[in-house]
């Protein structure tokens, strides 16, 4: 298998990951505040603009490819800075 193709898989994984996952601001701006490091510092980590990692903390975007960078520049699994998303047939419940 190429590494393109384990790319495409990996990025289909993340994805379905965060379809029924969102993700935990409060905790990945926690985690950046206790290990001292800026925004900048963190985007240059993660290896994306500075100007994404402003628009995750603020919740304005955040790709499941994004949030996996972060989550790796915070030397953190993927799974502790996701939280379940409710089904929207739970949501039409109310």
């Amino acid at each position: 298998m190429a590494a393109l193709d384990i790319v495409r898989i990996l990025t289909i994984k993340e994805r379905m990951l965060m379809i029924s996952y969102g993700y935990d601001i409060a905790k990945i701006a926690q985690t950046r505040t206790a290990r001292g490091l800026t925004m900048g510092a963190l985007a240059k980590l993660a290896d994306i603009h500075p100007a994404t990692v402003a628009s995750v903390l603020k919740g304005i975007s955040g790709t499941p490819t994004t949030i996996a960078k972060i989550a790796k520049a915070l030397e953190i699994d993927l799974a502790d800075i996701t939280i379940p998303i409710e089904e929207p047939a739970e949501v039409l419940k109310r």
